[in-house]
C-alpha cells in the first residue's frame, strides 16, 4: 500500500494510464496530480483554470 499525497482536499476523479504507470486524480481543491505508480511520487501537478467550479460533492442517501 501506498500513499499518493499531493492533493488536500477529496478527490472526485482517479484514471490509470493504459501501461499501469502513471496514476492522475483530481481533486476539490482545483488540483490535478499525475503520480509515479511505482514509487508514488509526483511527476506533475496541475492547478484549475480561474473560474473553476468543481463538481457537487455526493450526496449520501442516509443522510437527511
Amino acid at each position: 500500500t501506498k500513499t499518493l499525497n499531493g492533493l488536500t482536499d477529496h478527490v472526485f476523479a482517479v484514471a490509470f494510464n493504459t501501461e499501469g504507470t502513471h496514476v492522475a486524480a483530481g481533486g476539490y481543491d482545483g488540483m490535478v496530480a499525475v503520480w509515479k505508480v511505482a514509487d508514488a511520487s509526483v511527476v506533475k501537478m496541475f492547478s484549475a483554470s480561474p473560474g473553476y467550479t468543481p463538481p457537487a460533492p455526493p450526496v449520501d442517501p442516509k443522510k437527511k
